[in-house]
């Protein structure tokens, strides 16, 4: 009885929990992939993490909006400022899924000022200054 309410909270429920295309995947993806190489067992540890809280949100979403419904409860669907509000942000959620780059490209000198090169990050930032 809430089409939008329920799209947009399907979306941004498996955005949560790292499904491929969406936001949330590439910082998960890239976490496990770096902590695997310097520590696999809190790598595995982390990934049996993300698998309960897949089980745990797909529950979620399952009761929440396939499940019976209730009659005493009658709500009403997103209004339009509600929708307009929320659709900037299911975008956003999608394009950082299929296009991260430009946001990883933003981390890239603070990164290595992290790893102990701030003179390769100091020259690339001179670059990068009009």
């Amino acid at each position: 009885t809430m089409p939008w309410f329920s799209g947009f909270f399907l979306l941004f429920g498996l955005s949560a929990v790292g499904l491929p295309g969406l936001n949330n995947f590439v910082s998960e993806i890239l976490i496990l992939v770096g902590t695997f190489g310097s520590h696999p067992a809190a790598a595995c540890f982390g990934f049996a993490a993300m698998v309960l809280t897949l089980a745990y949100v797909l529950r979620l979403i399952q009761n929440l909006l396939f499940g019976p419904a209730k009659p005493a409860t009658e709500l009403a669907d997103l209004n339009l400022r509600e929708t307009l509000v929320l659709l900037p942000l299911a975008l956003a959620v999608i394009y950082i899924g299929w296009h991260p780059q430009p946001l990883l490209e933003l981390l890239h000198e603070p990164v290595r000022m992290l790893l102990g090169q701030p003179e390769q990050a100091l020259a690339a930032m001179a670059v990068l200054k009009p």
